[in-house]
C-alpha cells in the first residue's frame, strides 16, 4: 500500500516528453511509481484533475514564479527539466512556510489550489512571498523536501539543463522540431513589425526570400578551400569588384568577404600591424589613433592584436573627428589612423580628406570604417545630400570596411574589407604548413565557413540592383528628414548633431532618456540606449530602416507621448547616490561575486533583466567605463553556462 496516490494529473516527467494523463505513488516522501495506478491502494488519495503534476526537479531559481503550473508558455522550461519551483524572490513560489505566513498566500490574488504538494514532505507546503524565502533556506535543508530527484539550492535552470539536455535517444519528428524552434524564438524581437530601429535591416519579404533561397542553395559549400569550390571564389571576386567600383576604387583595389564588420576591422588592423613589422621593425609597441566615436570593434582588434589605442576627442558640436587632435597624437610608434563614414553613434562622416593628408604627410596607413553606411552614402550623394568625400577617391585612404548585411540588406553575416592594392592586403592573409595535416591558407579569420552568406549577398545585390537601392535611399533620406524635424519640434528633445546618414542620436536636458526608451518599448518600439562617454552624453540611438519608413508618424506620436510619461517618473536613487560619489568602488578589490552583487544593486537579479531597464541604464551611466565593462563581462559569463559552481 502506498502512502499517497495522486491521480488524474497531467504528468510532465522533465525528460522532454509530452505530458500524459496519469497517476503518481508516494512512499515515505519518495515517488516510487508513475503510471495508471487509480485501482491501487493508498492511505490517502488526492484527485489532481486539472493540475500539472511535476515529479522531476525542483528549481531553486531566484526568479521562480507560479507560471510553471498555470501558464502554458512555461512548457519549455518544464521540458528542460525544471518541473517544480520551490524558491522565489520575485513574486510567489512554492516553499515550506510557517503558519504565521500562510495568510500572505491566502490574501494573494493568485487563486489556485496547490494543496496536493503537501504529499511531497512531512510538513505543509504553501506559498511564500518575496520577503521570506531566505529565512527558509536552512529549514528546507533541515526538514527536507523529499523529492526523488531533488537538486540543491544552487541548482538553477542551467544546472538542470546540464543533466537533462542531452542528445535524445530517438530523434524528434520534423513537425515537433520546428514547433519547438518557433517556441524558442517566440520572445525574440519582432523585427518584421517595422518598429525596430536596429539589429535587423529588413528589406521586405521579396528581397528576404531571394536571400534565403540563395543562402540555402550554398549552405553546405565550404569556403575552407576555394580550389574545390570555385563558385565561391567567383562570388567573392564579383562582390569585391562591385564594392570597389561603388567606393571609388580602380582595378588595383582588392579585398575579401568576411562575416561582419568586426572581422573586417580586425583584418584591417592585422594587415596594418604586420605591414609595420615588415616596413618599420623598430616599432615595438605599435599604436593606432582612434577618435572617441570609432567603433568598439577597433578596441577589440587592439585587444586581440596587442595594439596600443591612443584615443582622441571629437568636435563637441558635430561629433566629427578633429584632425588637429589626431595630428598632435601621432608619435614614432603610430601605425594606423582611423576615420568613420559615418560613425555609428551620431551618423556623421569624419573629415577623411584631412585625415588622408595627415596619413600621407607622416607615411601612415588610414582605414575608413564604412561598415554601417558606406554602402548607402553614395546613393545619398546622388540624391543631393551633402556627403563629404570618404572613399578611395581620397588620397591617403589605404583600406576600407563595408558591411553588406546592413544597408545593402543581405542576410547576416556579410561584410567586405578592401585595400588600395594587393601589396597591403597580403599582410591580412594567413598560411601555415607547420603541422602534419593539410596546408592551411586563409584570406580571412575563419577557415571552414558556409558559402550561404556570400551567395545570398551576391543574389540580393543583383536582385535589388542600383535603381532599387537608389529608391531605398530616397525613402530613408526622406524618413530621416521627417524624424529629425519631428524630434526638433519637441521642446524637451535635441538631435545631438545633424546626421549625414539615416542614423541619429537625440537626447534631453529635462527628461530622463532611459525612461523615454522604456516608454517607447512599452508602446512596441525598439530604440537603443547609449551611455555617456567623453563629450557625448546619454542618448537615444535610432538606425532608420526601409521597414520603418511607413511608421514615421506613429513613431513620432508615440515618442511625444513617451516623453510626457517619462517626465512623471523618478530617477534611480542608486544612480543618484553613485553620481554624487556616495559609493566608491576599487576594482582591484572586487571578486566575481562582488560584481554580481553590484548587478543586483542596479536591478539585475542573476541573469534576469527587469522589464524596465531605466534604473539599470541610469546606474551604468554614472559608473566608469572600466566598471561597466567588468559588470557586463561578469553578467555574460554567468549567462552563457550550463553548470553553476557549487558552494559549501
Amino acid at each position: 500500500m502506498y502512502d499517497v496516490l495522486i491521480v488524474n494529473g497531467r504528468i510532465i516527467s522533465g525528460k522532454g516528453n509530452p505530458w500524459f494523463q496519469g497517476d503518481l505513488a508516494v512512499v515515505k516522501g519518495k515517488i516510487v511509481k508513475i503510471g495508471r495506478l487509480a485501482n491501487e491502494q493508498a492511505r490517502k488519495i488526492i484527485d489532481a484533475a486539472g493540475f500539472v503534476v511535476c515529479p522531476g526537479f525542483i528549481d531553486g531559481h531566484s526568479h521562480s514564479d507560479l507560471h510553471i503550473f498555470v501558464d502554458p508558455r512555461a512548457e519549455q522550461k518544464v521540458l528542460q527539466g525544471v518541473t517544480t519551483e520551490n524558491l522565489g524572490m520575485d513574486g510567489m513560489s512554492v516553499a515550506p512556510i510557517d503558519e504565521e505566513n500562510i495568510a500572505d498566500w491566502r490574501n494573494s490574488p493568485i487563486k489556485a489550489d496547490f494543496g496536493f504538494f503537501q504529499t511531497y514532505s512531512g510538513r505543509n507546503l504553501s506559498m511564500a512571498n518575496r520577503d521570506i524565502p531566505l529565512r527558509f533556506l536552512p529549514r528546507i535543508d533541515q526538514d527536507g523536501v523529499y523529492f526523488e530527484n531533488r537538486c540543491g539550492r544552487e541548482g538553477k535552470s542551467p544546472d538542470m539543463r546540464f543533466h537533462i539536455m542531452k542528445i535524445p535517444k530517438n530523434g524528434m519528428s520534423k513537425d515537433e522540431l520546428f514547433h519547438r524552434l518557433e517556441e524558442f524564438r517566440s520572445k525574440d524581437l519582432d523585427w518584421r513589425s517595422g518598429h525596430v530601429f536596429g539589429y535587423v535591416y529588413d528589406p521586405g519579404p521579396e528581397v528576404r526570400e531571394v536571400g534565403s533561397q540563395a543562402y540555402s542553395m550554398f549552405l553546405t559549400e565550404n569556403g575552407l578551400d576555394f580550389t574545390v569550390f570555385p563558385s565561391l571564389l567567383r562570388l567573392e571576386n564579383d562582390l569585391v569588384a562591385m564594392a570597389a567600383k561603388h567606393l571609388g576604387g580602380n582595378e588595383d583595389v582588392v579585398g575579401n568577404f568576411t562575416s561582419g564588420g568586426t572581422e573586417s576591422i580586425i583584418l584591417a588592423v592585422k594587415a596594418a600591424r604586420d605591414y609595420s613589422r615588415a616596413h618599420r621593425p623598430d616599432i615595438h609597441e605599435p599604436e593606432m589613433i582612434l577618435p572617441t566615436t570609432a567603433h568598439a570593434a577597433f578596441h577589440k582588434a587592439a585587444h586581440y592584436l596587442q595594439i596600443k589605442v591612443v584615443q582622441v576627442g571629437v568636435d563637441p558640436k558635430t561629433f566629427r573627428a578633429d584632425a588637429n587632435l589626431v595630428a598632435k597624437a601621432i608619435t614614432p610608434s603610430t601605425i594606423l589612423l582611423v576615420g568613420s563614414a559615418p560613425s555609428y553613434a551620431h551618423g556623421v562622416v569624419d573629415p577623411i580628406r584631412d585625415l588622408g593628408a595627415l596619413a600621407l604627410k607622416h607615411d601612415l596607413l588610414l582605414h575608413v570604417d564604412a561598415c554601417v553606411g558606406g554602402f548607402m552614402l553614395p546613393y545619398f550623394r546622388r540624391l543631393g545630400a551633402p556627403i563629404p568625400d570618404f572613399d578611395f577617391r581620397v588620397p591617403g585612404v589605404t583600406s576600407m570596411s563595408m558591411d553588406l548585411h546592413k544597408y545593402a540588406y543581405t542576410p547576416k553575416g556579410a561584410s567586405l574589407v578592401l585595400y588600395r592594392d594587393k601589396e597591403l592586403r597580403k599582410f591580412q592573409i594567413f598560411a601555415s604548413s607547420r603541422w602534419t595535416g593539410y596546408t592551411l591558407i586563409n584570406n580571412a579569420v575563419q577557415s571552414s565557413k558556409s558559402g550561404g552568406p556570400m551567395a545570398a549577398a551576391w543574389a540580393v545585390l543583383n536582385f535589388v540592383g542600383d535603381n532599387g537601392y537608389l529608391e531605398f535611399a530616397r525613402r530613408k533620406l526622406e524618413a530621416t528628414r521627417r524624424i529629425v524635424e519631428g524630434i526638433e519640434a519637441m521642446k524637451d528633445l535635441q538631435v545631438m548633431t545633424k546626421p549625414d546618414m539615416c542614423l541619429l542620436a537625440f537626447t534631453s536636458d529635462t527628461v530622463n532618456v532611459f525612461h523615454i526608451i522604456d516608454e517607447m518599448n512599452r508602446r512596441g518600439w525598439h530604440v537603443q540606449p547609449a551611455l555617456t562617454f567623453a563629450n557625448s552624453k546619454e542618448n537615444v540611438h535610432v538606425s532608420i530602416n526601409v521597414s520603418n519608413v511607413e511608421w514615421v508618424d506613429d513613431f513620432l506620436d508615440d515618442l511625444k507621448a513617451s516623453v510626457q510619461e517619462a517626465k512623471t517618473l523618478k530617477s534611480s536613487e542608486l544612480a543618484t547616490a553613485l553620481g554624487e560619489g556616495s559609493f566608491s568602488i576599487d576594482l582591484s578589490q572586487l571578486s566575481a561575486e562582488n560584481f554580481m552583487q553590484i548587478l543586483e544593486m542596479v536591478g539585475i537579479q542573476g541573469t534576469e533583466l527587469p522589464e524596465r531597464m531605466a534604473g539599470v541604464n541610469e546606474a551604468l551611466n554614472v559608473l566608469s567605463p572600466e566598471i561597466r565593462e567588468r559588470l557586463l563581462i561578469e553578467f555574460v559569463n554567468e549567462l552563457f553556462r550550463y553548470r553553476r559552481k557549487k558552494t559549501s
